[in-house]
């Protein structure tokens, strides 16, 4: 088998000390992207050509030629392959198809460290080639200003991609803002693998509380996108609309929750510029009131993990789409008010709705209740119709079933039949 079919590489370099992989290949989630080693060729097989940081990180470091990676692949079969790669290079690989795992490692030949910088778990598609381009992210606050200024100046419309991976203390997180600010350049902001610091002040605290310091506003208008790091657990509550989670954060249109969320706190995202779709995390359970009113949001995805919608938590968006999971219980006083939805599927366990909960979606004309379940239904929860005119009735007649009524102001529904 030929040599070259044995090579792989698949790593980064980073600035002065290390820095975390980041991977992406085309397709937005890194973590679908096929992107692997090499093995034996007696079957179908995939490529993938991985592209490593070059000139344009060269000021990262003092001398990029003491860099090496490791790589080890375990793949299909029980294969195992380890390979090294130096910084720079760009090599294309041929894998057998499956699911692969790889951990990387950085080795500075200068110091003798070695040091774990991903673990990933990739699914190789047949017949398909991909390119992954290796995006570094740094751990030294000082190489961030640099990288940003060896880009031109740009436009919300165009932001830098800027990866961090450091202990997220809220001298860390006030030094990056900081750094971003004066380099006068819009950011897609990327903390997924920063860690919590040792206290519970602001950046990500000792109980994975992330708490982005809404009394400082510096560098937060240039951020567009945001990931959270997964080692955040919770977003807190603003307990005044004055002093809100993400003040200051005037351009950002994306955030993408950490894995690992289970509460996203009152006020939390209220009247920011969030737009398009929105994932909620596998392991939030309550979301709190206001979190994400007054965005231009046009679909969430709610998931099973949800028990709770508070009040106003997605009131006043442009939302035509709306998945509600299946655990949730309660669904608050106006919680989807002032949208654009046409219909809506409430779960089976949904057991009580709010008053205005739908208020304000002036073309909802469909409900699918999946259930027979719902015991409180309170007042006008689909306003502009004044009361829920028979929708009780019937519900209490038929149960699961598809409702409809002739257009948004009317008060007389049908039961059509089953979902």
């Amino acid at each position: 088998m030929k040599k070259d079919l044995l090579r792989t590489l698949l790593k980064l370099s980073f600035a002065a000390l290390y820095f975390l992989l980041m991977v992406f290949s085309g397709c937005k989630n890194p973590s679908s992207a096929s992107m692997l080693p090499i093995v034996p060729g007696d079957q179908v097989t995939a490529n993938i050509a991985v592209i490593l940081p070059n000139s344009l990180a060269y000021w990262a470091l003092d001398n990029p030629s003491l860099m090496r990676y490791e790589l080890n692949f375990s793949g299909p079969g029980g294969q195992t392959i380890t390979r090294t790669a130096a910084y720079g290079e760009t090599v294309t690989v041929t894998v057998t198809p499956g699911q692969w795992s790889i951990n990387v490692k950085v080795h500075d030949q200068s110091t003798g460290m070695i040091e774990t910088i991903g673990d990933y778990r990739i699914n190789a598609q047949p017949g398909q080639t991909d390119t992954v381009i290796v995006e570094i992210a740094y751990y030294i606050l000082d190489a961030v200003l640099s990288y940003l200024l060896s880009f031109p100046s740009n436009t919300a419309a165009n932001p830098v991609s800027l990866h961090f991976n450091q202990p997220l203390t809220n001298a860390h997180w006030n030094a990056l803002l900081t750094a971003i600010d004066r380099a006068g350049r819009y950011v897609n902001l990327e903390l997924t693998a920063c860690t919590p610091s040792h206290s519970s002040a602001g950046g990500l605290s000792s109980n994975g509380r992330f708490n982005p310091n809404n009394s400082f506003s510096t560098g937060k208008s240039y951020v567009v996108s945001l990931t959270l790091p997964d080692a955040a657990l919770s977003i807190p509550n603003a307990y005044y609309s004055s002093q809100l989670t993400f003040r200051y954060f005037t351009n950002l249109n994306t955030v993408h929750l950490g894995n690992n969320i289970t509460s996203i706190g009152q006020y939390a995202f209220l009247d920011l510029n969030l737009t398009g779709h929105l994932t909620i995390g596998n392991s939030v359970t309550t979301i709190w009131g206001y979190a994400f009113s007054g965005n231009n949001l046009t679909s969430v995805t709610i998931p099973d993990s949800v028990t709770t919608i508070w009040v106003g938590a997605f009131q006043s968006n442009n939302l035509t789409g709306l998945t509600i999971g299946n655990s949730v219980t309660t669904i608050g006083n106006s919680a989807f008010a002032n949208n654009n939805l046409t219909s809506v599927t409430i779960p089976d366990s949904v057991t009580t709705i709010e008053e205005g909960a739908f208020r304000g979606n002036n073309n909802l004309t469909s409900v699918t209740f999946l259930g027979a379940g719902v015991t409180t239904f309170e007042h006008a929860i689909f306003y502009p119709a004044y009361g829920n005119g028979n929708l009780e009735t019937i519900y209490g007649l038929n149960g699961r079933g598809i409702y409809s009524r002739p257009d948004g102001s009317s008060t007389t529904w049908t039961y059509i039949g089953p979902p």
